[in-house]
């Protein structure tokens, strides 16, 4: 069950619509002119589906943009689901050697600063919290939302995706370190006296700012985690269930029209970052001439004071 169901959770790509299914259109209504098809995947016609592109939404894994998507049999012991992502924050400050006054007030405005943070993240996919690991993220906002008795049965790291975070995020550039782990997960649990079986696919890259040199330093950490995508089914029906997620996950596919204007969406991103850089660049080398003008300009008048 494990390698079938993590394989099909990880297959993107358009089959031929089997029989019995109807197909579902996945829409953005927010991101363009008009809405349009992001997205179609095929389910069995007595399966309930819902699912959107969501772009005015509250903090989580993309900046800009996410799909959600649930698909459920009729009695719920069966789907599969696209979940937003999280980012969490965290700063931290050491005022060791300072003056013990000193050093209260920047915690205390450290801790403000986070506070503060946390009363804009409320209700969102964003947190406040030191991570420490994937051990930790995937207790917290996954076994901690199953129900009561959930177990592991395994776990084994998801290469496809270490090997694309490695391309990314593989190396530290000077003052950051990266961190990055993927997993698919296998659980375990009663849904309503009915045993559940459950794959999960489950990642998270994170930039740690290392601490700052001086008496004062500080380090910030911002983690990212990734959609999650869950498939769960009802082990006394596994060739049924399972053959149900084989197909919708393998029939989900994106609209051609969307995906050009996502692309464009980014390359205008792209273009726009670039012109920013350009005129901050600009803006700098003003500064500079200006800076530099000022210091010929005191240095001509104390020559003159000190010559005359």
């Amino acid at each position: 069950m494990f390698k079938f169901i993590a394989a099909a959770l990880l297959l993107l790509g358009g089959t031929v619509q089997a029989q019995g299914t109807k197909t579902f259109k996945v829409m953005d209504a927010q991101g363009f002119k008009e809405p349009m098809v992001a997205y179609t995947v095929d389910v069995p016609q007595d399966w309930s589906i819902e699912g959107l592109i969501a772009w005015q939404k509250p903090c989580s894994g993309n900046d800009y943009f996410e799909m959600g998507l649930i698909a459920r049999s009729p009695d719920g012991l069966t789907g599969y689901r696209i979940m937003p992502g999280y980012q969490i924050l965290y700063y931290d400050v050491s005022p060791a050697g300072l003056d013990p006054d000193l050093a209260r007030m920047l915690v205390a405005n450290n801790d403000a600063q986070l506070n503060e943070l946390r009363t804009k993240f409320r209700g969102s996919n964003c947190y406040v919290a030191q991570v420490t690991g994937t051990q930790q993220l995937f207790q917290n906002l996954i076994l901690k939302n199953r129900p009561q008795g959930a177990q592991v049965l395994k776990s084994e790291q998801n290469t496809q995706v270490m090997q694309l975070y490695q391309s990314m995020f593989g190396q530290s550039v000077q003052g950051m370190r990266n961190y990055f782990d993927a997993t698919i997960t296998a659980l375990s649990y009663p849904l309503g006296g009915t045993p559940i079986e459950e794959i999960v696919v489950f990642s998270w890259y994170a930039f740690l700012l290392d601490a700052t040199p001086g008496i004062a330093s500080s380090s910030s950490q911002h983690v990212v985690v990734d959609q999650i995508r869950v498939g769960w089914i009802n082990p006394a029906r596994r060739a049924q269930d399972e053959a149900a997620l084989a197909g919708i996950v393998s029939s989900l596919k994106v609209d051609p029209a969307w995906q050009r204007e996502i692309d464009a969406f980014y390359k205008n991103l792209a273009s726009d970052r670039s012109k920013n850089n350009e005129e901050a660049a600009r803006q700098r080398e003003i500064q500079r001439q200006r800076d530099e003008a000022i210091r010929d300009q005191q240095h001509r008048q104390f020559l003159e004071m000190i010559t005359q």
